[in-house]
């Protein structure tokens, strides 16, 4: 998996109230990458991966006043969702799943496909295993052998809305709750954990988990990861999502 930066900055995809927005709170754009709309984003280190309909960018972000496609692949299907761990990346569209290498950042290449029936946009990648959001199950894709992956097994305890994999634990918002479920055997998920109340969308960053809904954010520590303890929350915040 790879290293954490030193330092982190959360974004909050926040909602804010008409009225309430003064010139401090205000985001500033600082660059753009004229390429159309990115259905799906993620990033690592000063690179960032969108998906332009069918097509997967790679955009060096190391000036981020004039961000920089310095690659490009081209799928089968338009791009719902990424997730990066490494030097993997992995796609997902309305019917697929793709394993594609991205050490050399200016000539991604696809190493392997899995066919699934209905992946949505939430996916988390870390070392071996891909968790995605299928329909209302998590689903584990053991891509151990990048040319060959294969589903090791699932969970299905209530609706899961999104996923964040950290170590041998993914943690899910499902059925109101947070879940945390054990991966330490794919082939068997099983839930060792929760807490109450917690819903939307998740980012996890060290020790801590972020969740961000349409009435709450909060902040959740995750270090023991089958006993999760809400931190902090705001109810005045509310987000779509977090990164």
């Amino acid at each position: 998996m790879a290293a954490r930066p030193a330092a982190t900055i959360l974004l909050l995809v926040v909602v804010l109230l008409p009225g309430l927005v003064t010139a401090e709170d205000c985001l500033e754009r600082v660059g753009r990458a004229p390429h159309g709309i990115a259905d799906a984003v993620t990033a690592q280190g000063i690179l960032a991966y969108l998906g332009n309909g069918a097509e997967l960018m790679i955009v060096n972000l190391v000036d981020p006043s004039d961000p920089a496609v310095i690659g490009s692949l081209q799928l089968p299907y338009y791009i719902r969702g990424l997730a990066v761990d490494g030097d993997r990346l992995y796609a997902t569209t309305p019917h697929t799943l793709h394993v594609v290498d991205v050490s050399v950042s200016s000539s991604p290449v696809e190493l392997g496909v899995i066919t699934r029936w209905s992946p949505k946009n939430e996916i988390a990648a870390a070392g071996n295993l891909v968790c995605l959001v299928e329909g209302s199950e998590l689903v584990v894709v053991d891509v151990s052998d990048p040319a060959a992956p294969f589903v090791s097994g699932s969970w299905s305890g209530a609706p899961v809305i999104d996923v964040a994999v950290v170590g041998d634990d993914a943690f899910v918002t499902a059925g109101g709750s947070l879940r945390t479920i054990d991966l330490s055997d794919p082939a068997a998920p099983i839930e060792v954990g929760s807490l109450s109340s917690v819903s939307g969308h998740l980012a996890a960053v060290g020790n801590l988990l972020y969740a961000s809904s349409a009435s709450s954010f909060k902040v959740i520590d995750i270090s023991t990861p089958a006993a999760p303890a809400l931190v902090g929350s705001s109810a005045s915040m509310s987000g779509r999502d977090v990164a």
